[in-house]
């Protein structure tokens, strides 16, 4: 059994706190934000630690839910600062799945 909570605040960012089986707790949050062109546009920023990705396996799999309404482009920063490429598979227009090679800490921005 696993528990995932998450809190939505007023100003649009959100925590999420999740508990798997393994008892690892994992703590994200995250910014839902529209663009400052007045096209209402929106974004989405999900921060990640290594702890947040899921082994299947020889890979690394983490499911975010943006709730963007849309197909957005996605870009991985590690904490780095290094741009990566992981492999983007859209679920629904709200949700994607990454997978890659391994676990790392890092922040997705969704666009």
């Amino acid at each position: 059994m696993s528990l995932n909570v998450s809190i939505q605040l007023p100003n649009g960012q959100t925590t999420s706190v999740t508990q798997s089986t393994s008892n690892n707790i994992t703590v994200s949050s995250a910014v839902v934000q529209t663009s400052g062109a007045g096209d209402g546009d929106k974004h989405y920023t999900h921060v990640f630690t290594n702890l947040s990705w899921t082994a299947v396996g020889t890979d690394k799999e983490q499911t975010i839910t943006h709730n963007l309404d849309k197909y957005p482009s996605v870009a991985i920063i590690d904490n780095f600062g290094r741009v990566l490429i992981v492999e983007v598979d859209y679920i629904d227009s709200n949700t994607v799945k990454l997978t890659c090679s391994g676990s790392f800490s890092g922040k997705a921005y969704f666009n």
